[in-house]
């Protein structure tokens, strides 16, 4: 095979980064992230060198044709033609865009924490992805010390179907006690009911954070993750 990009991975590739460090960093980026780049580099023809790119850098362009479907890159806002880029994708249904062990991962995530929102990346997961890599001895400690005046078994589900749409209407007692058709004072009964369960007052941001933490935490143990 007489391929200058190929002899530059194996040999050197005329940058900061060695060969054996590109390789290393696109290999991670492929199988992690779904696809990886690199530039190269050219003397007229001739490829001289391969530089690494971050995915993280890259934005994929393409004319949407199925077919004569035609590729373009900016790396850092600057347009690159696609004979300037050398590329691997994993998992791709277009030929365009890959899919990661940490796009799968997300939608494992995903499942467990949220069953109305699709979420397919995994630096979107915000607290999930927090949560998802802790162990399990701390998160059933954290929900003791939460829930220590008493127990979360103790809420019913039309309470936390209102502490659910409250979040929601971000601690807005107005905006949710006419989402939820119910009286403001109503609203405001059920918010002294779960402080008096639970010591927490859901109307102020400190304790209704710690709250959704430990709803998502009850979840993620619910679904029965390996025990460490």
């Amino acid at each position: 095979m007489n391929d200058e990009r190929t002899k530059l991975l194996n040999i050197e590739t005329n940058s900061i980064l060695g060969a054996f460090e590109t390789k290393q960093a696109m290999i991670n980026d492929l199988i992690l992230e779904g696809s990886c780049y690199c530039y190269i580099g050219k003397n007229g023809n001739d490829a001289e060198s391969l530089q690494y790119l971050p995915k993280n850098r890259v934005s994929v362009l393409d004319n949407g044709k199925l077919i004569d479907r035609v590729v373009y890159y900016l790396v850092d806002g600057y347009y690159y033609d696609n004979f300037n880029i050398m590329r691997a994708i994993r998992n791709s249904k277009d030929g365009v865009r890959g899919r990661g062990l940490l796009d799968d991962n997300a939608m494992h995530i995903s499942s467990i924490f949220d069953t109305e929102k699709q979420i397919i990346r995994y630096d979107n997961l915000g607290i999930a992805r927090l949560i998802y890599q802790l162990p399990t001895t701390v998160c059933e400690m954290f929900l003791r010390e939460v829930f220590k005046q008493g127990s979360i078994e103790s809420l019913d589900q039309e309470t936390l179907f209102t502490i659910q749409r409250f979040f929601e209407n971000n601690l807005n007692v107005s905006e949710t006690s006419r989402g939820l058709f119910v009286h403001r004072n109503t609203l405001v009964y059920r918010l002294e009911k779960i402080k008096k369960l639970t010591g927490l007052d859901l109307r102020e941001f400190d304790d209704a954070i710690v709250f959704k933490v430990a709803l998502m935490v009850k979840k993620y143990l619910s679904n029965n993750p390996a025990k460490y």
